[in-house]
């Protein structure tokens, strides 16, 4: 399966996956993708939460990106793009990161 031009990133055998149900199960376990796409006044990124759909080789990635923004229009005037997957992802709420001590706002109770 080839998803894309998988030959316009360096992509070590050793880690490359071929298997679509395991890049199926990959993207549902972490679906906050990378999308990187050439806009009018060069590169634009932005993380998006996507959907994976598609049976045997086909995949489709579904999401949303506000539209009037530099990012929506990089998108909508490129015929490619690149998205990357990089595993576990979580958003920290303003308390935990207090309580892990990356930001100081004084004493923490509970």
């Amino acid at each position: 399966m080839q998803i894309g031009r998988l030959n316009a990133i360096y992509s070590s055998p050793v880690f490359q996956e071929s298997d679509p149900e395991a890049i199926r199960s990959f993207i549902r376990q972490h679906p906050l993708g990378m999308i990187t796409a050439a806009g009018e006044s060069g590169l634009v990124a932005t993380h998006v939460p996507l959907l994976i759909e598609g049976d045997g080789d086909q995949i489709r990635l579904r999401g949303h990106v506000m539209r009037k923004t530099p990012h929506w229009e990089g998108f909508k005037n490129s015929s490619e793009v690149l998205i990357a997957f990089t595993g576990p992802n979580a958003v920290l709420s303003r308390l935990e990161w207090v309580l892990l001590g990356l930001l100081d706002f004084g004493r923490a109770t509970l």
